[in-house]
């Protein structure tokens, strides 16, 4: 007897183990799937918030002062706002990129019904053409569209011709946003 019940005993905690981790499994699985729904939330609201504070011509100023904020807390230094003489409206900011290269940045803004949107790649090769005809070796495109596919593949190919272009879309800037000290968020948020 005592043979049978140590069997059932042993029986009886792997059932008793098996049940408890398939809750755990469960509870970390609704734990997740209530986070990403939140960050889907957070993404759309801070979208909207960009768009709404940022949006049209006299906004611009204080958007790029923002950026400049923002991309000194990633390390860029020397940050200028590009001269734009009429036919050159791509880059929005010179900076110092935090490995000491000079970088030119565009930042695009879209409304957040558009957001959804892909990157036109046009944009890109812009950035690229006035990397060119001015012998700049880096870029960084800033957007809170989503890059499809040939964005991503032209990213590649210029990359393998002697250009590095980086980019900062919506899921970065969140996950930036969020990992900033609470310090350095007032920083941010004090030019708005």
């Amino acid at each position: 007897m005592d043979y049978l019940s140590g069997i059932i005993t042993v029986f009886l905690a792997i059932v008793a183990l098996h049940l408890l981790t398939e809750i755990l499994i469960k509870y970390k699985n609704i734990r997740d799937e209530k986070r990403n729904a939140y960050l889907v939330v957070l993404k759309y609201m801070t979208k909207c918030e960009l768009y709404q504070r940022f949006n049209g011509q006299e906004e611009h100023s204080n958007f790029s002062q923002w950026l400049t904020t923002y991309l000194t807390m990633k390390e860029y230094t020397n940050i200028k706002y590009a001269i734009n003489n009429g036919d050159n409206n791509t880059i929005d900011l010179i900076a110092i990129n935090p490995y000491g290269q000079e970088t030119y940045i565009m930042c695009k803004l879209e409304s957040p019904g558009n957001s959804n949107n892909k990157t036109s790649l046009s944009l890109l090769k812009e950035l690229v053409g006035n990397m060119v005809a001015n012998s700049i070796k880096y870029g960084l495109f800033i957007t809170m569209c989503q890059l499809d596919g040939n964005v991503l593949d032209y990213i590649a190919k210029v990359k393998v011709n002697g250009y590095n272009l980086k980019y900062i879309d919506a899921e970065e800037i969140l996950k930036d946003l969020s990992d900033f000290r609470p310090k350095e968020l007032q920083k941010l948020i004090q030019p708005i």
